[in-house]
């Protein structure tokens, strides 16, 4: 696939994710990238917390969506994980 194709379908999948959601034109992102996961779930992006998020990927504590080498993560997701640690 080439670099284009590459960025139309992920555009093609936030914009869908965004529908999905019921959220229309929102400028926020349903879903989040790993360096913008990290960051919202650890306050910082080093080597340590990028392995941490595909850490709780592959152990299932946070779910995510995968386009060819990439990860998606949905940010209720996010937002799920954020309060079972506050409760």
């Amino acid at each position: 696939m080439t670099t284009l194709r590459l960025r139309q379908h992920r555009s093609s999948l936030l914009r869908v994710g965004r529908q999905v959601a019921g959220m229309g034109d929102s400028k926020q992102p349903v879903f989040v990238e790993v360096r913008e996961a990290a960051i919202a779930l650890f306050g910082r992006y080093t080597p340590g917390t990028r392995d941490r998020v595909y850490r709780f990927i592959d152990n299932g504590i946070i779910k995510a969506v995968r386009d060819g080498r990439k990860y998606y993560i949905p940010r209720v997701e996010i937002e799920r994980y954020e309060q079972g640690e506050r409760g």
